[in-house]
């Protein structure tokens, strides 16, 4: 208010030109002549210039807030006694003492009078809106779309660059007298130049904003450190560009209804505030009015409250912040919640999917129960263990960009090794994780338990394509929710889960005929881990199998080049994905000889690798689940804790049983999944390397869908007894999975049954 004051002063005596030669502002031109014309009402009322300030922006507000309720076309009382009561209006106005709500009403106005047909009104309050904040421009593709509908794009653009260059003019002439034919082209160059310093202003990721850079609890951070390669500039921005194209396409579906208009551009104006940087506390408002007007449903309305509660909070806690040394009121835990509030929010109400939740209860609580396995206690043990020294710590390392990471011939710190032998798309995975939760061990493990999750989901779909049955890919679901081996591969710092979750949704895409999805989902599986070179052969058979043909003369040479490209473009985009994922390693400064020379060592490591392990084995024993990997280990007064990679036995034998039941019953529609099972195995019979029973993950957790088609033919009460034992088991070997501290009388017990597994 100090520095609006100051401001409003200097215009009033000594003019909007001779204030930008002397004084620093960041302002346009036009709020900067309101000021000025409020300190000069301050001779005539008496008020003081901060009351005053205040009174005549509410009293704006009021004047918008009734026309937008006279041209609104379902005239809601409720909606506009809401606009007339808003908190955040009230804070950021009458108390903050901002202007922000100004612009984003006139743009609701603006987009009520072009959906009426009144181009010129719409152009003229849309101007101004820009003048006074040019962040309204983010509403700009919705303006386009219905600017092109109501065939007025001519008119919103003249009478755009006409109001911004008239309100600009007083600042780059002193008097009439210097007004020639050139001021306009200076005055509209002025507007864009102050635009583009405004937005240069305060590089950090957030200026005390709750969004998706605050979700660590920590504000003010630069945004231009390199993560990856890239800033967190350029990072937000492409998550933005993704939104607009998501919003916008889900928008074009809907045939670009008008009715829809102002919905979306709030969904764009939140997006921005919650995925860019330089956000201020106070930039979630330009959304929340369009999110109240444009809103259809009781939902929207209850996030848009919960969201404008959450700014109110926001707007207090930075104004505490700035009077208390830079403290917060708030624990840095709940920075971290608030943060991750916005972020969920603004995903649900910008993409919420349109379907019957009711419809999918049962399967929304088995996601729900996969979800509590995989996440519980997570971040215990808090060190790295086993491989998480090789991916884990080569994540973190990318995260501090050193280039080092990517090099085979470097020496790493001791008890450490750089990652260099797989592909990198899951140590970006725990790069991001690290940079949402921070260096820890939740941070480098969150990702493989993301992906987890998206893998059941995954799996749920791909087993109802292939049995045409819901309960089967029901059971399918469960079953694998708590299969040992994929819980324990969810929950550690591995590339594991990232392969088999890209490759699950690339054969569900498959199934669907999706192919150049498929290509992407497939390439990124390999971008994670080689060993899904051997996806190849069921993708290859699902593409075979829907594509079928009835051959004819007139049809055989499209048939031909059909079979031909379309394998081909599946191909290609996969490798165009595989390729793409190596862009860090060529920012950080590698060439394209150091790119071909890792991939060489890459391919003499795993075909050359003779070293042993104690906890080695064969594909025989994966079969068997005779032989898990020892991952970590904790000793305590008479008990012990115990990390294992082992699977369920229960789950994983009855797995085998029904593999080999569908085999012998010939039926054709079960070779895909048969094939599925089985390719992850066989081609490591004949590997030359040391292996572990964690190679065995994807056939472990595809036999759940031969599993779930037997135990669906089996009378109830069987089908009942055998989920039960698994369930059972999965109980018994819990301290297995998670390391829970147990008396030394279990294991030995344990490893007495199990001799192999000590």
């Amino acid at each position: 208010m100090g520095t609006f004051t100051a401001w409003g002063d200097q215009v009033w005596i000594h003019g909007l030109f001779a204030t930008y030669q002397n004084v620093w502002s960041d302002y346009l031109p036009f709020p900067m002549l309101i000021f000025g014309f409020i300190r000069g009402l301050i001779n005539i009322v008496p008020f003081a210039f901060a009351d005053l300030f205040r009174v005549f922006w509410l009293i704006i507000e009021a004047i918008l807030i009734y026309y937008i309720h006279h041209n609104y076309k379902s005239k809601n009382y409720l909606l506009f006694a809401i606009l007339w009561l808003f908190p955040p209006f009230l804070f950021n106005t009458g108390w903050w003492g901002q202007i922000d709500s100004i612009p984003t009403l006139l743009t609701v106005l603006a987009l009520l009078l072009l959906q009426k047909s009144n181009k010129w009104g719409s152009a003229l309050l849309l101007a101004l809106a820009v003048a006074i904040k040019p962040i309204m421009l983010i509403t700009a593709p919705v303006f386009i779309i219905l600017g092109w509908q109501k065939k007025a794009l001519g008119q919103l653009l003249v009478t755009g660059i006409l109001t911004l260059t008239i309100t600009a003019l007083p600042a780059v002439v002193s008097n009439s007298l210097a007004l020639t034919i050139a001021a306009p082209l200076r005055a509209f160059e002025f507007v864009i130049k102050q635009s583009a310093y405004q937005s240069s202003m305060y590089p950090g990721t957030t200026i005390n904003g709750w969004n998706l850079w605050s979700v660590q609890g920590t504000f003010w951070a630069p945004d231009n450190i390199p993560i990856l390669g890239f800033t967190a500039s350029q990072i937000g921005y492409a998550i933005f560009a993704f939104c607009v194209f998501t919003i916008i396409r889900n928008w074009s579906k809907k045939g670009f209804d008008q009715s829809h208009a102002i919905l979306v551009a709030g969904q764009l104006l939140l997006c921005f505030y919650t995925f860019t940087t330089r956000m201020h506390e106070r930039h979630l408002l330009f959304a929340l009015p369009f999110l109240i007007v444009g809103s259809t449903t009781c939902f929207s309305y209850v996030i848009t409250m919960i969201l404008s509660l959450l700014y109110v909070g926001n707007l207090w806690g930075a104004l505490y912040w700035v009077n208390n040394a830079q403290v917060w009121p708030f624990n840095q835990w709940l920075l971290s919640v608030f943060s991750w509030l916005v972020v969920i929010l603004t995903g649900v109400i910008s993409f919420r999917p349109r379907f019957d939740y009711r419809k999918y209860l049962l399967e929304i609580l088995i996601v729900l129960i996969a979800i509590f396995l995989r996440l519980i206690n997570l971040s215990q043990p808090p060190t790295m263990i086993f491989d998480e020294v090789y991916h884990g710590f080569t994540a973190k390392e990318y995260l501090h960009n050193n280039i080092a990471a990517w090099e085979w011939w470097t020496t790493p710190p001791q008890g450490f090794a750089y990652e260099w032998t797989h592909p990198p798309v899951a140590k970006y995975g725990m790069a991001i994780g690290m940079l949402l939760f921070g260096e820890n061990s939740f941070g480098w493990r969150i990702g493989s338990a993301v992906m987890g999750v998206i893998s059941i989901i995954g799996l749920y779909f791909l087993t109802f394509k292939l049995t045409a049955s819901r309960s089967t890919a029901q059971l399918a679901m469960f079953l694998v929710s708590i299969e040992g081996l994929h819980l324990v591969q969810s929950r550690i710092g591995m590339n594991d889960a990232y392969m088999l979750a890209f490759f699950v949704w690339s054969l569900v895409s498959a199934l669907s005929k999706r192919w150049k999805i498929a290509g992407i989902f497939y390439g990124l599986a390999l971008a994670s881990k080689w060993s899904a070179i051997y996806g190849i052969i069921p993708l290859a058979a699902v593409y075979l199998q829907s594509t079928i043909p009835n051959i004819s003369k007139s049809n055989i040479i499209k048939l031909a080049v059909s079979y031909i490209f379309i394998p081909i473009r599946i191909l290609v985009v996969a490798v165009i994905v595989y390729l793409l994922s190596f862009v860090p390693f060529f920012l950080s400064g590698h060439t394209t000889e150091q790119f071909i020379e890792l991939h060489r060592q890459m391919w003499y490591y795993h075909t050359h690798l003779v070293a042993t392990h104690d906890y080695q084995s064969t594909p025989l024993q994966w079969i068997a689940v005779a032989r898990p990997v020892w991952y970590w280990v904790a000793y305590g007064d008479r008990v012990k804790s115990n990390i294992y990679a082992q699977g369920n036995p229960a789950l994983l034998w009855f797995g085998l049983f029904s593999f080999f039941a569908l085999a012998l019953s010939r039926i054709r529609k079960y070779y895909i999944p048969l094939l599925i099972c089985s390719v992850f195995t066989v081609p490591w019979f004949f590997s030359p390397r040391i292996m572990f029973f964690y190679h065995y993950l994807p056939t472990a957790f595809f036999l759940t869908i031969p599993s779930s088609i037997i135990l669906a033919k089996l009378p109830k009460k069987w089908s009942l007894i055998c989920i039960l034992i698994f369930l059972g088991t999965f109980i018994a070997l819990t301290p297995v999975y998670y390391g829970y501290p147990i008396s030394n009388v279990y294991w030995d017990t344990l490893f007495k049954v199990f001799p192999s597994w000590k």
